[in-house]
């Protein structure tokens, strides 16, 4: 439900800037803001908020967390989100605005590709225990959606700036960072399949190295 109140009229108001698809936006940001804090409190209240569930029997699950509610990193996210879409909905928008926009956003980019990433190396990053986890298409959203948020900002933001320049530096950025993050990526995984499998980790990691 934030998800679709807060994308559909983030949408909108993209393709369509007036003054009242700006006030629905933020008013729609405000009230994910809202739902996300009650759950948040209730959360850490220990208490259980039937009307989360909209009506829908949740089964049993033997997990020891309630899965059937929201996360509170999922709430948290929620909040620092509709914050940075509250900003860009501001009638007299400034550069502070948007850049305390973008930085939100990137908040959400990177805690969205943590949990990704936990989901990618079968480790619960950011949950454990009794602690409710964030679903991998949760995660994922939030990664798109801060993008958007991001993109939104417009190229003058720092957290794109040095991205979306002309500068050798700009260039350079784009080249070679996606690939250094490839290659760690790739490096990882190659170590957790071949060191299952050889005895000696010097010759495991010289191999890997040299791929």
């Amino acid at each position: 439900l934030c998800f679709l109140i807060l994308s559909i009229s983030f949408l909108i108001y993209i393709f369509i800037p007036k003054t009242i698809i700006r006030t629905i936006t933020a008013f729609c940001a405000f009230l994910a803001i809202l739902i996300a804090s009650t759950l948040l409190i209730s959360f850490f209240m220990g208490t259980i908020i039937e009307a989360e569930h909209l009506g829908l029997v949740q089964p049993h699950s033997q997990n020891p967390y309630n899965s059937g509610h929201m996360s509170p990193v999922t709430a948290i996210m929620y909040i620092i989100a509709s914050l940075g879409i509250l900003l860009l909905c501001l009638p007299e928008r400034k550069q502070l605005h948007t850049n305390a926009a973008s930085f939100m956003a990137l908040a959400v980019i990177i805690v969205g590709f943590v949990i990704l990433l936990g989901y990618l190396h079968g480790t619960p990053l950011l949950y454990g225990g009794t602690f409710i986890p964030v679903a991998f298409q949760t995660a994922l959203a939030f990664v798109f959606f801060g993008l958007g948020i991001i993109l939104e900002s417009g190229t003058s933001v720092p957290a794109v700036r040095l991205f979306a320049g002309s500068s050798m530096r700009s260039r350079l950025t784009r080249a070679f960072l996606p690939v250094a993050v490839a290659f760690v990526l790739i490096s990882d995984m190659l170590e957790e399949l071949v060191l299952s499998s050889m005895v000696n980790p010097a010759l495991t990691s010289a191999l890997i190295a040299t791929i």
